[in-house]
């Protein structure tokens, strides 16, 4: 797995309300070679940072957002995942085992974030890191 600073969306991001990620990518305009072939643009990659912890029986839902425009104006959710409840946001935990992995379609808009849905909530503590990863194929790097 490849980590970039550049492709970070959220690091240890306090999430207790229903907020955007800090950071959005720009996979440039659709001109720009590979990004309108339909090829991967690779996976979201989420991790607990802080123990979330509500009064009630909070649940988070991750939603990915794309749009044309760099303030996300007009964006429309690339895919949404499965609400995760508190009892299961606990630090180290990976996301990706609770709720499913969280591929970037290959056809989404010029920008994207990710958006944190509190369902039920909000949290009283809390905070999730995000970052875009790209797999080598197989024997590359090796």
């Amino acid at each position: 797995m490849i980590l970039d600073k550049q492709t970070e969306l959220s690091n240890a991001q306090a999430v207790t309300a229903s907020a955007a990620s800090v950071n959005q990518i720009d996979f440039g305009p659709p001109s720009y070679t590979g990004n309108s072939k339909g090829t991967s643009k690779g996976s979201i990659v989420f991790n607990v940072d802080t123990d979330f912890a509500a009064a009630g029986a909070a649940t988070l839902q991750i939603g990915l957002r794309s749009s044309p425009n760099a303030d996300m104006s007009g964006a429309v959710v690339a895919l949404l995942l499965p609400p995760v409840p508190v009892a299961s946001l606990k630090r180290g935990a990976a996301l990706a085992a609770l709720m499913g992995e969280l591929p970037v379609p290959p056809r989404v808009k010029r920008y994207v974030d990710v958006f944190y849905n509190v369902a039920t909530g909000p949290f009283t503590a809390g905070a999730i890191s995000a970052r875009l990863t790209i797999d080598q194929p197989n024997g590359i790097g090796a």
